[in-house]
């Protein structure tokens, strides 16, 4: 049989892939202007619904994703997402090695996208005008979606439809080993090319997403190690609520993040003004990475992408998405929000610098919770019902580590679940015993959530001082906060004899949620946090709640559905602060206790790897660095005062380490070391160290970019040294040098 080539029209289009898809692809080859990949079909399996007494196979029950229009058949897609240059016009072509028909087979129709107002269960099947057409539906092998950039990156989505069903000759034909060729002709201008600002992709802080993202990912920079989700935060608020936001402030900028706190007055207090400010801000500063919006909707308004169906579409992530066209819903920018009045906002700002220096002892944040509907069996994201689905999570976090996983189900499903309907009270209790990932799939309304009935005045019996969970609720409008009290905001207002009580954080719908695709987001949250990716290790809790997001605009092939779910999924609280799910462990360090005002580096020891240390002074970041082998090296540009300079080193699970450095009197080696010659610099043989006439030098070390040993070499010559350095990969490192009454470093460059 001879193969069959597709082509389809020029398009520039971009989406993002999610490892648990890519499973079925494979890269074959790359090159600047095309990218070869395949995707291998798993065998076909049979599963049949009655419709009217007539068997149809039902692809809902065993594929993950099926198209869902209404009326149409429900055929499984696979999509994944291939990395473009920034520029160029783009082509594709589709392969196949063979097809082969199956006879006397009919495929059910899909119910359309239902949300979660009804049962699924509840909606009959009908069928269109497509099942009266003597053609192969849906036609064409592959589709692509809509065009979009994501922070640095630009690239494009394909997705396969490897089975074709003819619903007059009752034939579904199913193709083989599908082939993609996307071909960019630079000589053509191509929609939604890319301009980067500051680092490119391959230096990027998210650097790490785009590996998890591409089929082709950029290759990283390994000469530079961003600090992955760290980058820089904006908090926008309204003018009242800066005083109790200034302690929550001054702890970003010591633990190393860049933070600027404008209010209102400089931003506007329009919804198209503050997103004029965000934008620039962005391009000024291209390593923000963190928005925090502060105040009710009558002072930090949401945006609205219309009036639908008879709700607002109301929008927070609206403020994120910053490159691309209008259809463009990737984020550039995590957002969150504090909601409340000023006492409220002070509960928030305490209880997340609780949650991130000081959490409670104790093992409660290796507990979690899922309270479920017992419906959706066979429309739901993997076919699953929500019982079934918050099961699969309960044993994959189980599995983790997690010692104890709540079930709360609507009916008797066994296992852990108690027979009967739950009670508020018994969530409560498991709350208040302590967990750190509160999961809900069901029915839901602005006030509560249907299955256990856990509404607003339930929230408001809870007693969980310091044991504060991230909610993640897959419901009708739980964050529904325009002109109402939502769920969720309600979570994070809580408080408890005068201090913080409720949730760290609560991710939910401001409209009537759909039904299958938030379920993919609960599943991918699960899949970071369990760490089934090696390199895919989210820690924030904007990076675990908008990545999984994103998984969803991938695996639904950007269609109108997912980007419905990343407009209007709200999250309230701080998306830089680190989830916690383990017991906490200490971090040490030790260090010198003053640093001399000339200094140009610090050194810090530590026995924890892979830890973030900052210096920090009069409220601006000096500089940071990650351990590595024991130790840092923090190179700054010089002190700014002689106030006090602050270290901090932070890792995930970990109590922060925080300690006080004086500024001393110059050191000796500002006229003695610091005039060592270094040359060539840049060099890519050998370089010549020239003390000649100067201090006596001992011996040196060189530290790479993150601090870690790569050298020590003692000197037995008297003027000059020849250090080769053929074997050095190319990068920026400090060289650091030792005399007999000082010391100095110099940054020392490789090509």
């Amino acid at each position: 049989m001879s193969k069959l080539y597709l082509i389809a029209a020029i398009v520039a289009l971009f989406a993002i892939i999610s490892p648990f898809q890519a499973q079925n692809f494979t890269l074959i080859s790359e090159s600047s202007d095309q990218v070869v990949y395949q995707h291998e079909l798993d065998a076909f399996t049979e599963n049949f619904v009655q419709i009217n007494g007539q068997a149809y196979q039902n692809f809902s029950k065993t594929v993950k994703i099926v198209s869902d229009h209404l009326g149409e058949p429900a055929m499984p897609y696979y999509s994944t997402a291939v990395l473009l240059s920034n520029t160029g016009d783009v082509s594709f072509t589709v392969e196949f090695d063979s097809f082969y028909d199956i006879q006397g087979i009919d495929v059910a129709p899909s119910k359309g996208d239902l949300k979660r107002n009804v049962n699924p269960e509840d909606i009959p099947y009908t069928f269109g005008p497509v099942y009266q057409q003597n053609t192969f539906y849906p036609g064409e092998l592959a589709q692509l979606s809509e065009p979009f950039n994501f922070r640095k990156t630009r690239g494009v989505s394909i997705a396969l439809y490897p089975y074709q069903y003819n619903p007059v000759t009752h034939t579904l034909r199913v193709y083989e080993n599908l082939r993609v060729k996307v071909n960019t002709d630079s000589s053509i201008t191509g929609q939604n090319e890319l301009i980067v600002n500051g680092l490119p992709a391959s230096q990027d802080v998210l650097v790490n997403v785009y590996q998890n993202i591409f089929i082709n990912p950029p290759v990283s920079d390994r000469r530079y190690v961003p600090v992955g989700e760290q980058g820089e935060m904006l908090i926008i608020t309204a003018p009242e609520f800066v005083n109790a936001l200034n302690p929550l402030v001054d702890w970003k900028i010591r633990k190393g993040i860049k933070t600027t706190l404008v209010t209102t007055n400089e931003t506007g207090t329009t919804d198209t003004s503050i997103k004029d400010f965000v934008a620039a801000y962005y391009t000024d500063h291209p390593e923000l990475i963190n928005l925090l919006l502060v105040g009710d909707s009558d002072k930090i308004p949401a945006h609205s992408y219309g009036f639908i169906s008879g709700e607002h579409r109301w929008s927070d992530s609206y403020y994120g998405q910053l490159v691309g066209g209008n259809n463009d819903f990737y984020p550039e920018v995590f957002v969150g929000r504090f909601s409340g009045n000023t006492s409220e906002i002070q509960t928030m700002v305490q209880r997340t610098l609780e949650y991130e220096i000081n959490p409670m002892a104790g093992s409660w944040m290796r507990n979690a919770l899922g309270i479920a509907s017992n419906e959706g069996a066979g429309f739901g994201d993997d076919g699953e019902s929500d019982f079934q689905h918050l099961r699969n999570i309960r044993q994959q976090l189980l599995n983790f580590g997690y010692l104890e996983v709540y079930e709360f189900y609507q009916g008797s499903q066994g296992g852990a679940d108690a027979p009967g309907e739950p009670s508020p009270a018994m969530i409560n209790n498991a709350v208040n015993a302590g967990v750190s990932l509160f999961n809900y799939t069901g029915h839901g309304w602005t006030e509560g959530m249907s299955t256990g009935n856990y509404t607003n005045s339930s929230v408001n019996q809870l007693q969980n001082n310091g044991t504060y969970p991230f909610v993640v609720s897959v419901a009708c409008n739980n964050g529904t906060f325009v002109d109402a009290t939502s769920l969720c905001e309600v979570m994070l207002r809580k408080a408890h004899n005068n201090q913080p009580a409720g949730f760290i954080a609560a991710a939910g719908s401001s409209i009537l949620m759909s039904w299958a695709p938030p379920m993919q987001a609960q599943d991918e949250m699960a899949n970071i946090i369990t760490q089934l990716y090696e390199d895919n290790r989210k820690e924030t809790l904007g990076g675990l709640f908008y990545n999984s997001l994103i998984s969803v605009l991938v695996e639904y092939n950007n269609n109108g559905t997912a980007k419905e779910v990343m407009q209007t999924w709200v999250l309230f609280g701080d998306t830089s602060v680190s989830y916690r799910y383990l017991e906490t462990l200490s971090l040490t360090a030790t260090h010198e206790p003053t640093i001399p005002t000339d200094a140009t580096s610090f050194l810090i020891e530590t026995d924890v790897d892979e830890a973030m240390f900052a210096l920090s002074q009069d409220n601006q970041v000096l500089g940071y660095g990650v351990s590595a082998g024991g130790s840092v090296q923090i190179s700054i540009d010089g002190l700014l005062s002689e106030n006090p300079v602050y270290v901090v080193g932070t890792k995930q699970n970990y109590k922060p380490y925080e300690n006080t450095i004086v500024v001393g009197a110059a050191s000796i080696d500002s006229f003695g070391l610091n005039n060592v010659l270094v040359y060539p610099n840049p060099a890519d043989n050998v370089v010549t160290l020239d003390w000649s006439g100067k201090e006596v030098l001992k011996y040196f070390e060189i530290y790479d970019i993150t601090g870690r040993l790569v050298n020590h070499v003692t000197i037995n010559t008297q003027n000059t040294y020849q250090l080769d350095v053929t074997h050095m990969q190319g990068g920026i490192y400090l060289l650091k040098l030792y005399g007999e009454t000082g010391q100095a470093t110099k940054k020392l460059m490789i090509k």
